[in-house]
């Protein structure tokens, strides 16, 4: 998919399959139609001019790497519903600035911030499974409670 720059997906998917848009380089934009509960694992890997993926209120899966080497990333909203965050799912993002993790979340993986050095916010509830987290996992980017 050297050459794919927008895909419009069927609103009847339901996932997002593993690798489905790994290498994708050129790829800008993704709108993820409103049933989608599952980003697979590499789904967006390395998708580097990929700036904005409008993830539904249905999602409740981030997989393994699923947004790493996403360079022009810069601020994400999990949705509410995700319970689950893969290891290194934004890894590696060097544009992301910020990010909201609601408190859904119940599983995140390790590293999932490696690298993305322009991280300044990350958002979270006090007392959640996120603010946990980040306490045992400090970077140079500071906590906000929503």
């Amino acid at each position: 998919c050297s050459y794919l720059e927008t895909v419009h997906l069927p609103e009847n998917l339901r996932s997002i399959p593993e690798y489905t848009f790994c290498h994708c380089l050129r790829l800008t934009e993704v709108n993820l139609p409103k049933d989608v509960t599952t980003v697979g694992k590499y789904a967006f890997y390395c998708c580097r001019k990929l700036s904005d993926v409008s993830m539904p209120e249905s999602l409740t899966s981030i997989g393994e790497y699923a947004f790493a080497y996403c360079d022009e990333f810069k601020n994400v909203v999990v949705p509410n519903k995700v319970s689950n965050i893969g290891k290194e799912a934004f890894a590696n993002s060097k544009s992301l600035s910020s990010i909201k993790i609601p408190s859904s979340v119940k599983t995140i993986g390790e590293d999932i911030f490696k690298n993305c050095n322009a991280l300044k916010t990350v958002f979270a509830e006090k007392g959640s499974r996120a603010d946990n987290w980040l306490a045992d996992h400090p970077g140079k980017y500071i906590v906000s409670y929503s």
